[in-house]
């Protein structure tokens, strides 16, 4: 039996332009999909642990939970286009075209739009405008089929998606960092430590890190270890402090401090209010 007590989903969809220079002031991450459209101009992101150049015709996923920032310093003005949407929009999806097909929309965190596509993408995105504004009882039934429309075009043109992106060497070796910060978190990891690795002085890796990324260092890991955490919580049966030890954290106390300041409670608390939680499923 299919539960349809949450569809159709609440979709948002908001439009902005910025100025040459204008940048996020800390990097940030919410509870839902983002799907980041640059209908002109030009932008650089960091997503998860990943740089990324956006033009004009360029889509970033922002997934659930990953941390990003966006900055604007080439072109004079850049216009985006953001959706944020929920798990269920995706399993809808699944429901209908398969896993693989989610796959082939949802695991590229980079697509651009052929030029032939443009016109229908752009045209899909003004509809949804559209019910935004008029927010009748039929307008998140139309905008979750707009999305729906949109993420099939970004599963076909999602095949060919995942060429590398062209960073300089600075900024290859700082995407590198972050790679390993996200992949060894566990590790004692110092400043000293990731600029050696790097071949540059702490004070260097620490201004580039920062610039790139829109974390401090010691910022960005917590940050990592703490999403790490949260995952555990919920995923095992392993107590708060054996969480915080395959985290990284020694010490309890610290690990909750940590916790706290993120996402707002203790460990144990963000267990038990995830566990009471009853997320919709479709069948």
């Amino acid at each position: 039996m299919t539960d349809l007590s949450a569809w159709p989903p609440e979709i948002q969809i908001t439009r902005k332009k910025r100025e040459q220079g204008f940048s996020m002031e800390s990097a940030h991450s919410h509870p839902d999909y983002e799907l980041f459209y640059l209908t002109s101009g030009t932008c650089r992101m960091f997503v998860g642990h990943s740089i990324y150049y956006v033009t004009a015709g360029d889509f970033i996923l922002v997934r659930p939970g990953q941390s990003h920032r966006t900055t604007y310093e080439s072109s004079p003005v850049a216009e985006r286009v953001a959706i944020g949407f929920f798990e269920p929009i995706v399993e809808m999806m699944n429901i209908m075209c398969g896993e693989e097909g989610v796959q082939k929309a949802l695991n590229a965190s980079k697509i651009t739009i052929p030029p032939e596509y443009k016109a229908w993408v752009e045209e899909l995105l003004q509809k949804m405008e559209a019910e935004e504004k008029r927010q009748d009882s039929y307008s998140r039934m139309v905008k979750a089929g707009n999305l729906l429309e949109l993420l099939a075009l970004l599963g076909r043109v999602g095949e060919k998606a995942g060429i590398p992106e062209s960073l300089n060497e600075t900024e290859a070796a700082i995407q590198e960092a972050a790679n390993y910060l996200y992949s060894h978190y566990q590790e004692a990891l110092t400043l000293d430590g990731m600029a050696r690795m790097t071949n540059m002085s702490p004070a260097y890796f620490s201004k580039k890190f920062h610039r790139l990324t829109g974390f401090g260092f010691k910022e960005y890991l917590t940050h990592v270890r703490i999403e790490a955490a949260a995952e555990q919580l919920l995923s095992g049966k392993q107590s708060v402090t054996e969480v915080a030890l395959s985290c990284g954290y020694s010490d309890g106390n610290y690990f909750g401090d940590a916790f706290r300041k993120i996402k707002g409670m203790s460990p144990n608390q963000f267990r038990k209010k995830k566990q009471a939680e009853s997320p919709q499923t479709f069948y």
